[in-house]
């Protein structure tokens, strides 16, 4: 019976270890790429999934909301519209969302869907659960609308006429028109039998609620408190505004101005 040189007899281990050690390799090389498909696959898995927006529509009309909506539903998200009230803490447009409950890629693509229909920023806002959260995947939309739209739409007649002075100290007449763009025109006069006098002037006038207020040369000369009249009278329904001052500067005599039309029984 032959016998094994010594020599080979010590390499008879390191060979069977080197091969322990390669098995070993490739079970690693096999576990981490099984990982590795098991990342990739969640990771496309919350790339791709749509949360649920509920779009909060409480201070905007149905009209300003459709093209949203359609918007939204064309890029795959399912819409969700309610008419609750906004919570104190949301003044402007806004979108809420829990942290951690939807991927940044899926708050960055709406943000911009949004942004770029309504030409403004919208601001980003995580409210604690118990308070006003959003569970996963559900983000909410507080859009306020377009406030010039809501006003030409509630309102039967728009105060962008010429309102004619139904009242002055001195001055005969007295006619003060607004321009969309922020400018107006006024022009006030006498025209009797002695003399006949007209004069124009022209600046800013910005609305802030129920106030109007006129400008010249960046200086305020004079405001009005703004009243809608919306009553029967025996010619019809009568509907329009007043102007009415709320001080006397001299700038136009202590006027007051009425827009208003009747509109036939």
């Amino acid at each position: 019976m032959k016998h094994a040189h010594p020599k080979y007899l010590n390499i008879l281990p390191r060979s069977l270890a080197g091969l322990t050690l390669i098995k070993t390799f490739e079970m690693i090389v096999q576990s981490s790429k099984v990982i590795l498909v098991s990342f990739i696959a969640l990771l496309l898995s919350g790339c791709t999934m749509q949360p649920k927006v509920h779009l909060f529509t409480a201070n905007a009309n149905d009209q300003e909301m459709f093209p949203i909506v359609q918007t939204l539903t064309k890029n795959n998200y399912e819409v969700i519209e309610n008419s609750h009230e906004f919570p104190k803490e949301i003044i402007s447009d806004t979108i809420v969302f829990s942290l951690g409950s939807v991927s940044n890629q899926q708050i960055s693509k709406i943000t911009g869907l949004i942004e770029n229909f309504i030409g403004k920023k919208l601001n980003i806002s995580y409210f604690g659960r118990g308070k006003h959260s959003f569970t996963k995947n559900n983000i909410g939309l507080y859009l306020f609308g377009n406030p010039s739209a809501r006003t030409q739409k509630t309102e039967s007649i728009s105060f962008l006429n010429e309102f004619a002075a139904t009242q002055c100290d001195s001055i005969g007449y007295a006619y003060l028109k607004f321009f969309e763009d922020g400018k107006y025109e006024l022009t006030t006069g006498t025209d009797n039998a002695n003399e006949s006098i007209q004069n124009s002037d022209n600046g800013i006038w910005k609305k802030e609620i129920s106030i109007i207020t006129l400008f010249q040369d960046n200086e305020a000369k004079t405001s009005f408190r703004l009243t809608k009249i919306d009553e029967a009278t025996q010619y019809g329904l009568k509907k329009g505004w007043v102007l009415a001052p709320n001080k006397n500067d001299g700038f136009i005599d202590n006027c007051e101005f009425e827009f208003t039309v009747i509109l036939q029984q």
